[in-house]
């Protein structure tokens, strides 16, 4: 009796569309900010590629067919993101309806501009000021993945080792 209670409260709790079942539960997950028009398009594409990945988890269509993921995606990336994809080419092999290309298509497309000497500046010259530790450690790590902070010791240390420098 108190399980049905319970079951009874979670579409209030999670904002579920039919009230809950002791089967199933239909859950509405937020969707990926849609890409803006006049922002960092390569930090924008990142951030909405990492959510919608995790929505597509969430949602369980993770393992949907490409040509499904590919339209939620459309839907959710909003009109600049859908002016960015129809400008595609999609030659050869190479579908609209296949998921990993889209996803090439718009990796190459927005971060063709990314400018790595200024973002490590960027990175570098961070100051903490009137930020939390909290707040500066995740503004840290932002930076860092803005940058490629992974390939930034191998390119610092590549001039060195042809000079004869150690």
């Amino acid at each position: 009796m108190e399980e049905d209670s319970v079951l009874q409260s979670l579409p209030f709790l999670f904002n579920c569309r039919e009230p809950a079942t002791k089967m199933s539960i239909s859950v509405d997950f937020l969707a990926p900010k849609p890409i803006q028009e006049g922002s960092d398009l390569s930090n924008q594409w990142t951030r909405f590629k990492e959510e919608f990945e995790l929505f597509l988890t969430a949602a369980e269509k993770s393992d949907a067919d490409d040509k499904i993921k590919v339209a939620i995606m459309l839907r959710c990336i909003g009109p600049r993101g859908n002016d960015i994809f129809k400008s595609f080419t999609f030659t050869g092999a190479k579908s609209k309806d296949n998921y990993g290309h889209v996803i090439e298509k718009f990796d190459a497309f927005c971060n063709r501009g990314t400018n790595i000497i200024v973002k490590r500046h960027q990175l570098l010259s961070t100051k903490q000021g009137n930020m939390t530790i909290g707040e500066y450690v995740t503004d840290l790590h932002k930076t860092a993945r803005e940058c490629q902070l992974a390939t930034m010791y191998d390119d610092f240390n590549a001039p060195s080792s042809l000079t004869g420098h150690k």
